[in-house]
C-alpha cells in the first residue's frame, strides 16, 4: 500500500465518519454529545494514522513475526483505548443516558474496517517481499 492510497483511504473515512457523526449529532438524544462524537472521530484517525506509521516501520524488520506481533498489540492497546476514553468520558461528563455509546461505536467500527483493509494490504506487501 502506498502512502498516497493510505491517505486517499483515510480522507475518504475520515469523511464517511465526519457525515455519518454530523447527522447524529442533529438526533435530540445525541445533540448533548458532540464533545465524544467528534473526539472519538479525531482519535480513532489520530490512532489509525499512527497504526500505519508502525506497521509500515515493522514491514523490513528481519523478524518475520513481528508484523503480525506488532498488529496484535496495537488492536489490543486500540481496545483498551477505546475503553478508557469512555471511562473517562462518563467520569467527567457524567451523561444522563448512554446515548453517547452509538457514534462512538460506529466510529470504532469504520475505522475498524479501514484499519483491517490497510493492515492486511501492508501484511500482503510484506509476504511478497519475503518471497523475492
Amino acid at each position: 500500500m502506498s502512502h498516497k492510497s493510505f491517505i486517499k483511504g483515510l480522507f475518504i473515512t475520515s469523511f464517511i465518519a465526519f457525515v455519518v457523526n454530523y447527522g447524529l449529532s442533529q438526533l435530540p438524544q445525541e445533540a448533548p454529545f458532540q464533545k465524544i462524537i467528534f473526539g472519538s472521530l479525531v482519535f480513532f484517525l489520530g490512532y489509525t494514522l499512527i497504526q500505519y506509521i508502525v506497521a509500515i516501520m515493522t514491514t523490513n524488520h528481519p523478524n518475520k513475526g513481528l508484523y503480525i506481533g506488532i498488529v496484535q498489540v496495537l488492536s489490543g492497546f486500540k481496545i483498551a483505548l477505546s475503553v478508557a476514553f469512555i471511562v473517562v468520558f462518563v467520569k467527567f461528563t457524567q451523561p444522563e443516558s448512554n446515548w453517547f455509546v452509538l457514534p462512538f461505536l460506529l466510529n470504532y467500527a469504520i475505522f475498524t474496517v479501514f484499519e483491517t483493509s490497510m493492515l492486511m494490504r501492508v501484511g500482503h506487501q510484506k509476504a511478497k517481499a519475503d518471497k523475492e
